[in-house]
């Protein structure tokens, strides 16, 4: 494999101190996935605070339960603001660089297949709560058991929530 298609360090987990191994939600082998998986991390005053890896069907299985408001108003955001191509060290949205906060506050998401990156976007923590905003309470309460469930010592203040970027 390409090592420039491997999945970089910045998207392994820091708390397996390691690649992702197993779906954070049934548990199951990442690499043994034909459709890939998608690993999310969200990182506030530039370190790791939240991660998780999900294989594509229990990332779809979650999305079954967002309302049709939050996926109509996340495919707008998307389509208006996110522009592949800029990598992990650039919001995908507003264009700022990592390097450009005083203290960095943004998300990652990437799509994998096996142990190659396919695509990966980082959004800031504006444009981030701004996609917030856009959701239900039906998807913010889907969101909010999906964090009971599968993180229950996540104390409020750092338990940000899967942000609907991964709807790549």
């Amino acid at each position: 494999m390409d090592d420039d298609r491997l999945i970089p360090k910045i998207l392994h987990s820091e708390y397996e101190e390691s690649p992702f191994s197993g779906c954070t939600m049934c548990g199951e082998a990442l690499r043994d996935f034909s459709e890939g998986f998608q690993i999310s991390k969200v990182f506030r005053r530039g370190e790791c605070v939240f991660e998780y890896a999900l294989c594509m069907p229990c990332r779809d299985r979650m999305a079954e339960d967002f309302s049709e408001e939050s996926v109509a108003a996340m495919e707008k955001f998307h389509d208006e603001n996110i522009e592949a191509g800029h990598g992990l060290e650039e919001c995908a949205c507003c264009h700022r660089e990592s390097s450009e906060w005083p203290e960095p506050e943004f998300s990652l998401v990437a799509a994998c297949l096996h142990d190659a990156l396919l695509d990966g976007i980082m959004v800031c923590i504006d444009c981030t709560e701004a996609m917030q905003g856009l959701l239900s309470k039906q998807t913010k309460d889907r969101r909010d058991r999906f964090i009971e469930e599968n993180f229950p010592c996540a104390p409020d203040e750092t338990a940000p929530v899967p942000s609907g970027v991964g709807m790549l």
